[in-house]
């Protein structure tokens, strides 16, 4: 099955580096300057990768490095509280903690290391970027007294403490004939020697003077017959996890050899973990302990699945975290039982729709649909075979969910319907089987009918349509009515004017007919790269990922190669530019009650204010933002914030124009004064709903009259620009309760 741009997964790769390739771009903290006040995270907390107690001990505090950033567990009751990277962590896609001989803590993870101060409890983070400008991952860190060795995704660092804050001193690449760059995935150092595990196996060297470890010839290497994993210390032993099991390291007649321990076939060792005279290993399919008795597997009551990818043991509780599935503890010696976070099921997010104030619904892909309700986050159990992609909600009060495919979900209380090809007009691809394969990447709904985007449909009916008066009643559109195209990616709508983009063939402007199921489309536009009479007008690229209505009704795109906003004077689309470094590819776009344009892409967060051609751009290391790749947009008009779905958690970001209020004698309009720069300039009303606004002159002349949400252009009824000057606004409620306050207008075009 094809992918389209708009839903597929994106990955980062690493390009070919040297073997000085990791480089420390300087450190960044909250006191750089970065404004975090505005932002907050939400992370998930489903693939725990290290447990550990924080500070040595001091507070009782178990610390679970996840996904989304740091759970903090209260050992004494148990409770959680939360560090991201609006905390100062930088990110909340985190590897490894240890606390060190000062005290402090360290935490890595991708991109960064993250020193926190024992004395202050200040979090510095630390950047890490390799030749290329590229994010290396931190799997691993080993502390020496004055210095740290990581291990990260091209090779083995040592990063100094002291010398100018804290850098990288250098970055070994070569283990004897291990390949360049391998990844280095545990460290061990013992007396003189260093010893770290590479996915080829072990190898080893002196640490005694680090200049020599850029030799290959200096490492001595012992190959595992499968790749290596984890490394522990254990009894003056070296224990080596692999990914079938686990080996012991022994030295006989000057040659070393590698022993297994026998566990069961296909066990992957996640972590190893000494406790007491204990050696504890957390694998892919159960638990192990060995020691002078020998191997035993432990059995773990409770838990949902063996996915073990860590684990921490602390007086008489029992702390698991697993690869899918979260945190759990025992106490006792009793049954496991989940710690419940109300984090948000999985990281990438493909769709967020805010429904009303604290009601969220998401997307996350392979990890399905969840809703927030008064801050926590409930799975809901609908399928999705290949992924959970789009969320919207009818005018009815339903929420529809839509599969990679499964078909579309209806909820509409505690029930929910399923459609698909059998009991619906959604048809699904023809790569064989009953074509009921149904993809549904974008739903959209008006007053009484809903549309959805259904990619690749057999039929080349690429557009269902549902009556939500009677859902038995399904009709669709496609080829016939002029969308010639069936890889349909994005659909959007406004009044009677419905846009359709293909990941191939451009956009699709349809005017609907009345009613769907007798006259469907009165005509459809087809704007692509082509030259006429192909299509009517240009459009820069013909691979779209998103077509969006303004406030205003004006049409944009959002492309491989950026935005075009389709002028309606001219009906040409205009390319809008994007910065330097931003995009090109946009994958979401949303606009907020001033008409600013948010859009997201593979490479940050951005905001387009079209009456100065003004942008802003956003991204992990000038922001809160989580993530740099950014996948899905919604704005929460109830609070005036922005919800960024990115491949690593959500991001809320409040800007700066103003906070919706419900009480209507206290609507104030912004903003005021009230400059008018360009025919695009608006001035709002903050109230959190929809009701009339009315502005009269000084001296009583009614001038205009409209909603609260549309925003006012300085003109009269009639469109005609009026003077500068003081006016009067006056805003009422359906059951009579009247807002009123001035407004200082001044026109400057």
């Amino acid at each position: 099955m094809t992918l389209s741009p708009h839903i597929k997964l994106l990955a980062r790769c690493f390009g070919a580096v040297s073997a000085c390739a990791v480089c420390l771009i300087g450190f960044m903290s909250t006191a750089t300057g970065v404004d975090l006040s505005r932002w907050r995270t939400l992370g998930s907390t489903n693939n725990v990768r290290h447990l550990s107690e924080a500070g040595g001990g001091a507070g009782g505090d178990v610390w679970a490095l996840t996904e989304g950033g740091v759970v903090v567990i209260d050992t004494a009751d148990l409770s959680v509280s939360f560090l991201t990277n609006v905390d100062g962590l930088q990110t909340n896609d985190l590897e490894y903690t240890i606390t060190d001989s000062r005290g402090d803590i360290w935490l890595c993870g991708m991109g960064w290391l993250v020193q926190n101060d024992a004395a202050t409890g200040h979090f510095t983070p630390f950047l890490f970027r390799d030749q290329n400008d590229n994010s290396v991952r931190l799997y691993y860190i080993a502390d020496d007294n004055d210095q740290l060795w990581i291990g990260t995704s091209i090779g083995l660092s040592l990063f100094s403490k002291d010398i100018d804050g804290g850098e990288i001193r250098e970055t070994f690449t070569r283990f004897g004939p291990f390949p360049d760059n391998s990844e280095v995935l545990g460290i061990v150092i013992t007396g003189d020697s260093i010893m770290i595990v590479t996915p080829s196996g072990l190898a080893r060297a002196k640490r005694t003077d680090p200049t020599l470890l850029k030799l290959a010839s200096s490492w001595i290497t012992t190959p595992t017959l499968f790749g290596a994993t984890a490394i522990v210390n254990y009894k003056d032993t070296i224990f080596i996890g692999t990914t079938a099991g686990a080996d012991k390291l022994v030295s006989s007649g000057g040659a070393d050899s590698l022993i297994s321990l026998g566990l069961l076939s296909g066990s992957v060792v996640n972590q190893f973990l000494v406790d007491n005279d204990t050696l504890r290993m957390f694998t892919s399919i159960a638990e192990y302990k060995y020691n002078s008795s020998g191997l035993t597997q432990i059995t773990n009551p409770g838990l949902p699945n063996q996915l073990l990818e860590s684990g921490y043991e602390i007086g008489s509780l029992k702390f698991r975290g697993l690869t899918s599935g979260g945190i759990y503890v025992s106490s006792a010696g009793g049954s496991f039982t989940a710690i419940e976070t109300g984090a948000i099921p999985g990281s990438f997010v493909s769709d967020i729709e805010v429904i009303t104030p604290g009601k969220v619904y998401g997307a996350f892909n392979q990890d399905g649909f969840a809703e927030l309700i008064n801050g926590v986050w409930t799975p809901l159990g609908l399928s999705w075979r290949d992924g959970a992609i789009s969320v919207s909600r009818d005018s009815a009060g339903a929420i529809w969910f839509g599969t990679f495919g499964n078909g579309v979900w209806r909820r509409n209380g505690p029930g929910a319907i399923r459609y698909d090809s059998l009991n619906s007009s959604l048809k699904g691809n023809d790569d064989g089987g009953p074509n009921n394969y149904v993809v549904v990447p974008e739903i959209v709904s008006g007053p009484r009918y809903t549309y959805f985007a259904t990619f690749r449909a057999f039929d080349t009916n690429a557009i269902s349509i549902v009556d939500q008066l009677d859902r038995s009643r399904w009709t669709s559109i496609g080829k016939d009515e002029g969308v010639t195209d069936e890889f349909i990616v994005s659909i959007d709508l406004h009044d009677n004017f419905l846009a359709a983009g293909s990941s191939r063939q451009g956009v699709f402007l349809i005017t609907l007919g009345g009613d769907p199921f007798n006259a469907p489309v009165l005509q459809t536009t087809h704007y692509n790269s082509s030259k006429p009479p192909v299509s009517m007008e240009f459009l820069r690229e013909d691979i779209v990922n998103v077509v969006r209505f303004d406030n205003e009704g004006n049409l944009w795109v959002g492309h491989r190669s950026g935005i075009s906003r389709l002028d309606p004077g001219i009906e040409r689309f205009v390319d809008i530019e994007l910065p330097l470094g931003l995009g090109p590819e946009v994958l979401d776009i949303v606009f907020d009650p001033t008409g600013t344009v948010w859009f997201a892409t593979p490479s940050g967060l951005g905001s387009y204010t079209l009456r100065n051609n003004s942008f802003e751009v956003f991204t992990t290391l000038n922001s809160g933002l989580v993530s740099d790749q950014v996948q899905s947009l919604d704005f929460d008009r109830f609070s005036n914030e922005l919800w960024i779905g990115t491949e690593n958690g959500i991001s809320i970001y409040r800007p700066n124009i103003g906070q919706p209020i419900l009480e209507i004698s206290q609507v104030t309009a912004y903003p005021n004064p009230f400059v008018v720069n360009s025919a695009a300039d608006r001035m709002y009303f903050n109230f959190s709903g929809v009701v009339e606004a009315r502005i009269f002159a000084e001296s009583g002349e009614l001038v205009w009259v409209g909603q609260t949400n549309q925003g006012w252009a300085g003109v009269n009824q009639s469109g005609r620009k009026v003077a500068s000057g003081v006016y009067i606004f006056l805003v009422t409620d359906s059951e009579g309760d009247v807002g009123r306050g001035k407004i200082l207008l001044l026109h400057n075009r």
